[in-house]
């Protein structure tokens, strides 16, 4: 009778309600690295959504085990501890695979959604397309400004191999099967979210730019001094290495000066 009951219950649900009424599934991937509090903050934004996602999970490649308990309760959730450190790229990757929803949304443990942000997605959905991005705002302090904006002529891939328009972890929304032919490249130490694009498009995948969603990116001082590190060195030159064949002539020319000038700003330290 028991059991009964509790069945009756979870079908008048307003969670379950919402799941029923989306005929779309959609499973969140929150990829985390030793930053609970901010994780907190990344699901509630998610459990706030107005159309709620068949499942979440939770990623983490942190030093300490997360359990289910510690987050949050709730019986969409799931968690999965893999080998610590093992890169945020490694991490997608395991979400996407492991997800059984029909799109994959990506979430960074320190950014989150607005309320709206998965209803938007299903309102301008597209099945012809494989991977869909919406723009960024970025906050700090409880402070929002305008951060990032991708566009169609953006995203191309000579403009892709030079620089980022706004391709994050919180912004990314693709197609399940999409898992089958194309992952993170876990080689990569920066730009692994730009460079999942640009292997989604040479393999002629369709990209389409969300007009009503956006993300939230936790614009830190630490991620800002990170366009200034010896990372973004690396980075460009990794991505020379990758897509040399694939780069028109006029690009390998743009990338070596930005590698110059890299080289020289990092010499003067």
């Amino acid at each position: 009778m028991l059991v009964l009951k509790k069945k009756i219950w979870l079908s008048n649900h307003y969670w379950f309600k919402d799941l029923r009424k989306n005929k779309i599934k959609i499973s969140v991937v929150i990829s985390t690295c030793d930053r609970t509090k901010q994780l907190r903050s990344a699901i509630k934004s998610v459990l706030r959504q107005s159309i709620r996602p068949f499942e979440i999970l939770i990623i983490n490649n942190g030093k300490l085990s997360i359990k289910k308990k510690d987050i949050q309760k709730n019986i969409i959730i799931k968690v999965k501890n893999i080998t610590p450190y093992i890169g945020i790229a490694t991490a997608r990757n395991v979400g996407g695979i492991n997800a059984k929803g029909d799109y994959v949304a990506f979430l960074d443990d320190d950014d989150f959604w607005p309320k709206n942000y998965l209803k938007n997605f299903i309102n301008e959905i597209d099945k012809t397309y494989d991977c869909f991005i919406c723009k960024i705002v970025g906050f700090n302090n409880n402070i929002f400004f305008k951060w990032k904006t991708p566009t169609i002529s953006k995203i191309k891939i000579q403009n892709l191999f030079i620089k980022n328009p706004g391709i994050n972890g919180s912004n990314l929304i693709v197609k399940k099967k999409v898992f089958k032919d194309c992952l993170f490249d876990k080689k990569l130490k920066t730009g692994e979210d730009k460079s999942f694009i640009i292997d989604l498009l040479l393999k002629n995948k369709k990209v389409k730019i969300l007009k009503k969603s956006y993300s939230y990116y936790y614009a830190s001082k630490d991620k800002t001094k990170l366009s200034h590190s010896s990372n973004v060195l690396i980075g460009k030159v990794s991505f020379l290495k990758k897509y040399f064949f694939q780069m028109d002539f006029k690009t390998k020319i743009k990338i070596l000066l930005q590698v110059y000038y890299l080289l020289l700003k990092n010499f003067k330290k």
